[in-house]
Protein backbone atom coordinates (compact mmCIF):
# COMPACT_ATOMS: atom_id res chain seq x y z
CA UNK A 1 0.00 0.00 0.00
CA UNK A 2 1.53 3.30 -1.05
CA UNK A 3 1.05 6.21 1.31
CA UNK A 4 2.06 9.77 0.47
CA UNK A 5 2.92 11.96 3.43
CA UNK A 6 3.03 15.70 2.83
CA UNK A 7 5.77 17.48 4.74
CA UNK A 8 5.62 21.27 4.74
CA UNK A 9 8.44 23.54 5.79
CA UNK A 10 8.44 27.33 5.97
CA UNK A 11 11.46 28.52 4.05
CA UNK A 12 12.43 31.90 2.58
CA UNK A 13 8.92 33.31 2.88
CA UNK A 14 7.23 30.36 1.17
CA UNK A 15 5.84 27.03 2.23
CA UNK A 16 7.94 24.36 0.60
CA UNK A 17 6.07 21.10 0.18
CA UNK A 18 7.81 17.76 0.20
CA UNK A 19 6.02 14.58 -0.79
CA UNK A 20 7.45 11.62 1.03
CA UNK A 21 6.40 8.42 -0.68
CA UNK A 22 6.68 5.23 1.29
CA UNK A 23 5.33 1.72 1.08
CA UNK A 24 3.59 0.58 4.24
CA UNK A 25 4.06 -3.16 4.46
CA UNK A 26 0.82 -4.21 6.03
CA UNK A 27 0.52 -7.03 8.48
CA UNK A 28 -1.45 -8.97 5.87
CA UNK A 29 1.86 -10.15 4.44
CA UNK A 30 2.93 -11.81 7.70
CA UNK A 31 -0.50 -12.52 9.15
CA UNK A 32 -3.27 -12.95 6.55
CA UNK A 33 -5.88 -12.87 9.32
CA UNK A 34 -5.56 -9.09 9.62
CA UNK A 35 -8.75 -7.40 8.48
CA UNK A 36 -8.78 -4.61 5.92
CA UNK A 37 -10.42 -2.29 8.48
CA UNK A 38 -7.45 -2.72 10.82
CA UNK A 39 -5.07 -1.82 8.01
CA UNK A 40 -7.12 1.30 7.22
CA UNK A 41 -7.05 2.31 10.90
CA UNK A 42 -3.28 1.76 10.91
CA UNK A 43 -2.79 3.99 7.87
CA UNK A 44 -5.05 6.69 9.36
CA UNK A 45 -3.05 6.65 12.61
CA UNK A 46 0.22 7.00 10.70
CA UNK A 47 -1.12 9.91 8.64
CA UNK A 48 -2.52 11.69 11.73
CA UNK A 49 0.79 11.33 13.56
CA UNK A 50 2.66 12.63 10.50
CA UNK A 51 0.33 15.64 10.20
CA UNK A 52 0.73 16.48 13.91
CA UNK A 53 4.53 16.27 13.58
CA UNK A 54 4.44 18.51 10.50
CA UNK A 55 2.25 21.10 12.26
CA UNK A 56 4.58 21.19 15.27
CA UNK A 57 7.66 21.54 13.06
CA UNK A 58 6.08 24.30 10.94
CA UNK A 59 5.13 26.27 14.07
CA UNK A 60 8.65 25.89 15.50
CA UNK A 61 10.25 26.92 12.19
CA UNK A 62 8.00 30.00 11.90
CA UNK A 63 8.81 31.05 15.49
CA UNK A 64 12.52 30.56 14.83
CA UNK A 65 12.17 32.58 11.61
CA UNK A 66 10.53 35.47 13.47
CA UNK A 67 13.29 35.47 16.10
CA UNK A 68 15.99 35.31 13.41
CA UNK A 69 14.37 38.20 11.52
CA UNK A 70 14.28 40.30 14.69
CA UNK A 71 17.94 39.60 15.40
CA UNK A 72 18.94 40.19 11.79
CA UNK A 73 17.05 43.50 11.66
CA UNK A 74 19.43 44.94 14.25
CA UNK A 75 22.59 43.45 12.71
CA UNK A 76 25.03 44.30 9.94
CA UNK A 77 24.84 43.07 6.33
CA UNK A 78 27.46 40.39 6.98
CA UNK A 79 25.39 39.01 9.85
CA UNK A 80 22.34 38.96 7.57
CA UNK A 81 24.16 36.73 5.09
CA UNK A 82 25.40 34.42 7.85
CA UNK A 83 21.96 34.29 9.51
CA UNK A 84 20.26 33.49 6.19
CA UNK A 85 22.71 30.65 5.59
CA UNK A 86 22.25 29.29 9.11
CA UNK A 87 18.47 29.58 8.80
CA UNK A 88 18.52 27.65 5.51
CA UNK A 89 20.60 24.94 7.16
CA UNK A 90 18.18 24.82 10.11
CA UNK A 91 15.22 24.41 7.72
CA UNK A 92 17.02 21.64 5.85
CA UNK A 93 17.80 19.81 9.11
CA UNK A 94 14.19 20.20 10.29
CA UNK A 95 12.87 18.73 7.03
CA UNK A 96 15.24 15.77 7.30
CA UNK A 97 14.21 15.20 10.93
CA UNK A 98 10.52 15.28 9.99
CA UNK A 99 11.05 12.75 7.20
CA UNK A 100 13.01 10.46 9.54
CA UNK A 101 10.33 10.76 12.24
CA UNK A 102 7.57 9.88 9.77
CA UNK A 103 9.50 6.86 8.49
CA UNK A 104 10.25 5.68 12.04
CA UNK A 105 6.58 6.08 13.05
CA UNK A 106 5.47 4.04 10.04
CA UNK A 107 7.98 1.28 10.76
CA UNK A 108 7.14 1.15 14.48
CA UNK A 109 3.39 0.98 13.85
CA UNK A 110 3.79 -1.80 11.26
CA UNK A 111 6.12 -3.79 13.54
CA UNK A 112 3.71 -3.43 16.48
CA UNK A 113 0.76 -4.63 14.40
CA UNK A 114 2.72 -7.60 13.05
CA UNK A 115 3.97 -8.58 16.52
CA UNK A 116 0.50 -8.26 18.04
CA UNK A 117 -1.05 -10.37 15.30
CA UNK A 118 1.66 -13.03 15.46
CA UNK A 119 1.36 -13.30 19.24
Amino acid sequence: MLVLVVVAAYSDGKFVIFLVAGFIVTAQVAAPSVQEEEVVVLVVIVIVVAVVVVIIVVVVVVVVAVVVVEIVAAAAVVVVVVAATVYSLVVAVVVVVVVVVVVVVVVVVVVVVVVVKVL
